[in-house]
């Protein structure tokens, strides 16, 4: 058996690439439920910042270094800078409270980052209160497609297939 006309692999290639298709199956819905661990525990960290700012001063600055601050704590430790962190929580932000579906999905391991991604920014055009409907749909993941309401077409498409490559070969 052959993945492609072209290269020719061995019995014992195609039994190795079988079984690191099988290892990569079995680790990437565990990743994605760690990577939504991490995107609620950055929300908190949002949530925390929020909290602290209207005990604040009114003024904008103040607020911002509140944020900034809760950012460089998480930065700290995640080896990374505090504004690409800011923004990290404020995309943590608006995955948890505005596509919950999306983050069950993505943690169960029926889509990817890039599909939960996708979801994100087609959403963002969207008014709050039609994200609902839209995450919903666009979670589903079922090999469809989904297009933003909003007109920008913007399209979330599923996954191709979820077989491997040998797999899809031998089915043309």
């Amino acid at each position: 058996m052959n993945t492609s006309r072209l290269i020719e692999f061995s019995d014992e290639d195609l039994a190795e690439l079988d079984e690191v298709a099988h290892a990569a199956e079995r680790i990437t819905p565990a990743l994605g439920a760690m990577e939504v661990e991490n995107v609620r525990n950055q929300a908190r960290a949002g949530a925390i910042a929020e909290r602290v700012s209207r005990r604040q001063a009114a003024s904008v600055r103040s607020q911002e270094m509140v944020y900034r601050s809760v950012a460089a704590e998480l930065a700290g430790v995640t080896f990374t800078t505090d504004r690409s962190m800011q923004a990290q929580i404020t995309q943590a932000v608006e995955w948890v409270e505005c596509y919950p579906d999306t983050l069950a999905a993505w943690e169960a391991g029926r889509i990817t980052r890039g599909h939960a991604t996708a979801v994100l920014r087609c959403g963002t055009v969207l008014p709050r209160d039609a994200r609902a409907e839209f995450d919903a749909q666009a979670a589903e993941g079922n090999g469809g497609s989904v297009d933003s309401p909003s007109g920008t077409g913007c399209r979330i498409s599923s996954p191709a297939s979820p077989r491997s490559s040998p797999q899809r070969s031998m089915t043309g």
